[in-house]
């Protein structure tokens, strides 16, 4: 009776031994499950790094590319700004060399001739006995129709602005040109008759507070060949229309380039052109005083 029970009882231990190992099985499965999970969550997770990661990257590549681009407008301003200084320093550089050359010019004309000078001013042929005179308001062909000048009025201006128109003369001549003065000096009664004419401070000064011509820092010039002949030009002297401005488009090609011309040099030689008058050139350098000479005291 005994044998037997111990023997019946054999199965239900094997039975309960499978059923500690499945347990144990499941429960291996299960954990490994859980950690696949785990994984594949870990692996998502990483994944959408990744792809978070690569759109910063993308963001920060276009910055680096835009900073890259700026970098480089920086660099061509840098540069621009250094060509303009070196331009400045050569434009400083050219004015030092002019107002020696203008100094050593003024020394030279003393050494030559004793210049007779008043109030600041000098007969233009005793600086430059090669330019041509033609003073329109010593004549009746001038915008008044009659003569305000004398006769035998000189062309005078300050002798500073004379040496200055000299050195302009010298490079026409070397092309083959010569300067013909219209304008010099202009006493300021003369002034006010032009004043009373044509009161439009586009193309006549104001008396009251006088012209850079009446300063004698003022000339009014063309151009004419060394056989007298002058050049083609957009308009005739005191032409007050807007062909008479610089910027007039409507000349032929010819006067406009002769027009260009002149005024590169004047400009290069230290004077200011008028935008209104084509034939108009002041010396700024320095403020000149106002004066009312007569004409009589040069001759």
């Amino acid at each position: 009776m005994r044998s037997t029970s111990k023997t019946s009882r054999v199965p239900y231990i094997i039975v309960a031994f499978l059923l500690i190992l499945l347990v144990a099985a499941a429960a291996v499965i299960l954990k490994e499950n859980r950690s696949y999970s785990s994984a594949e969550k870990k692996l998502d997770y990483l994944q959408a790094s990744y792809e978070e990661l690569g759109g910063q990257l993308e963001v920060l590549t276009s910055e680096n590319e835009n900073l890259s681009a700026e970098k480089k407008q920086l660099e061509n301003t840098v540069s621009e700004l250094r060509e303009t200084l070196t331009e400045k320093e050569k434009q400083s550089l050219t004015l030092k060399e002019e107002n020696l050359k203008l100094s050593e010019a003024l020394r030279s004309e003393s050494e030559k001739r004793e210049l007779f000078v008043y109030k600041g001013l000098v007969r233009v042929l005793d600086i430059d006995a090669s330019v041509s005179i033609d003073l329109k308001y010593a004549t009746e062909d001038n915008f008044t129709g009659q003569r305000v000048y004398p006769v035998d009025a000189p062309a005078l201006l300050n002798l500073e602005t004379a040496l200055k128109l000299k050195s302009a003369n010298e490079r026409f001549e070397e092309d083959g040109y010569r300067i013909r003065i219209w304008d010099g000096y202009r006493p300021r009664s003369v002034q006010e008759i032009f004043w009373n004419l044509v009161p439009d401070p586009r193309y006549v000064a104001d008396p009251a507070k006088g012209s850079i011509h009446n300063r004698g820092a003022s000339v009014d010039i063309t151009l004419e060949d060394l056989q007298g002949d002058a050049l083609e030009m957009p308009t005739d002297y005191d032409d007050f229309s807007e062909k008479a401005s610089r910027n007039y488009q409507g000349s032929s090609e010819k006067a406009r380039e002769n027009m260009l011309y002149l005024t590169r040099i004047m400009e290069e030689s230290g004077f200011t052109g008028l935008p209104s008058e084509w034939w108009h050139f002041d010396d700024k350098s320095r403020t000149y005083p106002l004066l009312d000479v007569d004409f009589a005291v040069f001759n």
